[in-house]
């Protein structure tokens, strides 16, 4: 018989694991060419911390930091 809670929960892991890799890679745009939204890198943290998978955790708040810092990724300059 399947269990079909489990095979729910091996397929998320294998997603949340897919995006977290392509974060991890440097990438900004998810398999359909569309920039990853904030709550996308929320959901994942809080996917990792209930995993308690607290390293992956901070790499996914340091990606997510990047973004949010437009002082230091977004210069602005006058002509």
């Amino acid at each position: 018989m399947i269990n079909i809670e489990k095979l729910m929960k091996n397929g998320t892991k294998y997603l949340m694991d897919s995006e977290f890799q392509r974060i991890r890679d440097g990438e900004r745009l998810g398999i359909n060419k569309q920039p990853y939204s904030l709550r996308l890198y929320d959901n994942l943290i809080k996917y990792y911390e209930e995993s308690e998978e607290y390293e992956k955790c901070v790499e996914i708040l340091k990606e997510k930091n990047k973004i949010l810092d437009h002082d230091k990724n977004y210069k602005w300059t006058e002509n």
